[in-house]
């Protein structure tokens, strides 16, 4: 099992490392950096200072989801701290390495238990991934897609949203007609009795909580990714490109779900090719777009390590 395991990291940190190798590569030979350079001494600070002040926000929100999700009280400040440090892990370990250390952190700082931890960031998860799809298809009502049909896009975005909604008020029931066929499948695998304990945790946990707590979830975690959103927005005015702020959630999109497959070595790579996909579908060249992305990349990563470096001085403090 635990050679399982070694290899599965193993397997993750070469993909990593190649899609690294891959992408400095690709920004050696395909990006003018002495134009990228050119627009850096024309960047408008006034709006990277706005940036950085949403990301500040940002985190603020996730200690508050956090505190939420794990039902701990007056601890806003520790969960900050812990926030940021678990994201900077995030941002410049391959793999997705960094994931691990959010329940760690628990452990040491808060006396939380490690299963609890692993629990509540998988939950933490879900909802940035439902919100991420919600506002993907919000988004799509306010975009002009090249080479697709608006009035498609239109009905398939207001289906979806529909679809999102009824999905999350009718989830017991279709949990129940998951649970129900997959007890009809003769040959039980390991993976199967897995899946049916944690659709059993997912049926039980929503039943447990009342509507006020998924109110406040889904509204922080909402308000959490308009303002990371706004974030990407502000830096792309900084570089006084003319781009809008729902054109901007719809191609940042597809840079954030990038988190399913294994993250670069500082997160370079994976970004940055979902970036440019993309604004390229609404039209934006390559050699704008992708330098674009990779300073939003950087610069989150600054400011988050700022924030960390604050965050790991006040947590050492409190140990002491």
């Amino acid at each position: 099992m635990i050679k399982k395991k070694l290899k599965s990291k193993i397997f993750r940190i070469a993909i990593s490392l190649i899609i690294t190798v891959v992408f400095v590569y690709f920004l050696i030979n395909y990006i003018n950096f002495n134009r990228f350079f050119a627009q850096l001494i024309t960047i408008d600070y006034y709006f990277l200072i706005a940036a950085a002040f949403c990301l500040f926000v940002n985190y603020i929100f996730r200690a508050l989801r956090l505190e939420l999700i794990l039902g701990v009280e007056k601890h806003k400040t520790k969960l900050f701290a812990i926030s940021s440090i678990h994201y900077l892990f995030n941002r410049i370990l391959p793999a997705r390495l960094g994931e691990a250390s959010l329940p760690i952190l628990f452990k040491q700082h808060l006396k939380i238990d490690y299963k609890k931890g692993v629990s509540s960031l998988f939950f933490y998860r879900i909802l940035d991934f439902l919100i991420m799809l919600f506002l993907l298809l919000i988004s799509l009502l306010f975009v002009n897609i090249e080479h697709f049909n608006i009035l498609i896009i239109v009905v398939f975005s207001t289906l979806g949203i529909f679809v999102f909604f009824l999905s999350w008020f009718l989830l017991v029931n279709i949990i129940n007609f998951i649970l129900k066929f997959i007890s009809k499948i003769k040959k039980q695998l390991k993976i199967i009795e897995k899946l049916k304990i944690f659709l059993e945790k997912i049926k039980t946990y929503k039943k447990q909580k009342n509507g006020l707590f998924f109110s406040k979830i889904f509204l922080y975690t909402f308000i959490n990714w308009i303002v990371i959103y706004f974030y990407y927005y502000f830096v792309i005015l900084s570089f006084n490109v003319d781009f809008g702020y729902f054109q901007t959630v719809f191609a940042a999109s597809f840079s954030n779900f990038a988190f399913i497959i294994p993250n670069a070595i500082g997160n370079i790579g994976t970004f940055e090719a979902g970036w440019g996909i993309g604004f390229y579908l609404l039209g934006m060249s390559k050699d704008i777009s992708i330098p674009i992305g990779l300073f939003a990349n950087l610069f989150a990563t600054i400011i988050t390590a700022v924030i960390a470096g604050v965050g790991y001085v006040f947590l050492k403090i409190k140990i002491k």
